[in-house]
């Protein structure tokens, strides 16, 4: 009997981790982020339903950024759709999929968002894939993120030339909650107790980038802290982040400071 409860316990967590097996209706298909989601704007037009994934969330060593018109849960429910989307896209497929858990496809979340696909031409050649596609945060004994990458038009004239991001929330099927619309670049994530801690970029002091820390409890913002990087947590309602500071010599000078996180 002892022996069962041990196999048990090894067992579990290797179930808890197995891919999600699927079968993705795709209409259409690009090695490129910016390619894709050029390809899928006419198509999400008449179906909005449908999202960008990549084969990497397949465990697929090739990745290529591809549009499904359903994630479906079997085969037929794919084939049944299939005529569907042919209307929409003739060149419609099914593909079998075993999708990697806590992945962006797991979740249900588009890898690239509609917005890129306005990115215009004329700055494109300088955004990279590291602009223009999202990813997953995994967090050990914390929630899932999200970081969304888009194009925002009324910062082309930026010098980030409408590049932005933000932090959300993943909820599961699609569902994202905002933590931080705009929060560029996202970094430094830690998590404890329920309580999440990250840093966005802020400012700019003699070229020098500064940060912010932002501390949530669950989905709830309950402090900012500016002018700090690299968040710590300390205790259950502490943490420390690295104080910025510019010197005359346009240096950034760190120093610890503390925070205390009230309920």
């Amino acid at each position: 009997m002892r022996l069962l409860v041990v196999l048990a316990l090894l067992v579990l967590p290797e179930a808890a981790a197995r891919a999600e097996r699927v079968w993705i209706v795709v209409g259409a298909s690009s090695p490129s982020s910016d390619g894709i989601a050029r390809a899928a704007k006419p198509l999400a037009a008449r179906w909005p339903g449908g999202l960008i994934f990549r084969t990497a969330d397949c465990g697929e060593k090739r990745d290529v950024f591809g549009w499904a018109y359903r994630v479906a849960e079997s085969a037929d429910d794919a084939k049944a759709a299939l005529a569907a989307a042919r209307q929409v896209a003739k060149g419609a497929y099914v593909k079998a999929c075993d999708v990697a858990p806590r992945s962006l496809l797991a979740l249900r979340v588009s890898a690239v968002d509609s917005s890129i696909a306005d990115v215009p031409t004329s700055v494109a050649e300088d955004w990279e894939d590291e602009d223009r596609v999202s990813s997953a945060v995994l967090i050990a004994d914390g929630p899932t993120l999200v970081i969304r990458r888009v194009y925002k038009a009324a910062f082309l004239d930026d010098p980030d030339q409408g590049k932005d991001q933000g932090v959300w929330l993943a909820e599961g099927g699609g569902k994202l909650k905002a933590l931080a619309e705009s929060c560029s670049p996202a970094e430094a994530f830690a998590a404890r107790d329920g309580k999440l801690a990250f840093q966005c970029g802020d400012s700019v002091a003699a070229d020098e980038l500064l940060h912010k820390v932002l501390v949530f409890d669950g989905d709830k913002q309950v402090a900012a802290v500016s002018s700090c990087r690299k968040p710590r947590w300390t205790g259950p309602a502490a943490l420390v982040c690295s104080s910025e500071s510019v010197g005359s010599n346009g240096r950034i000078k760190l120093r610890a400071k503390k925070i205390l996180v009230g309920r």
